[in-house]
């Protein structure tokens, strides 16, 4: 886990996931993401495209060895990483359910898992 200033710690991790920009156009498809590490409170995200501060998105999160879950995220920062054509942008969590809470909790206390690295097309 690494340690900071923010509330939860957070876990560092490799994991595809994807999400839907609800404040874009009706009907936009979802688009890939790697979560590169995650808390309680919020993520952050490798992803091919720009997005907006204060962006409303809907990331959908594969936990290994839990169900998929939904979780409404908020876009705080995103910095651009010239050397490889992507984006790392930073959310926090929005109106969780207590099932998304435990959720999230199951995953961020189980053991360290190892996962391949994952690469964005």
């Amino acid at each position: 886990m690494l340690a900071d200033k923010r509330g939860y710690p957070r876990k560092e991790c490799e994991l595809q996931s994807s999400f839907k920009d609800l404040d874009g156009k009706p009907g936009s498809r979802p688009r890939l993401a790697i979560i590169k590490d995650i808390s309680q409170s919020g993520v952050r995200l490798r992803i091919n495209d720009f997005i907006p501060l204060n962006s409303r998105l809907h990331l959908s999160l594969s936990l290994p060895k839990h169900e998929n879950i939904e979780i409404p995220l908020k876009t705080a920062w995103i910095t651009e990483l010239p050397h490889l054509g992507k984006y790392e942008l930073g959310g926090s969590f929005a109106g969780l359910s207590q099932h998304q809470i435990e959720s999230l909790h199951h995953f961020l206390t189980a053991p360290e898992i190892n996962t391949p690295p994952i690469r964005l097309t």
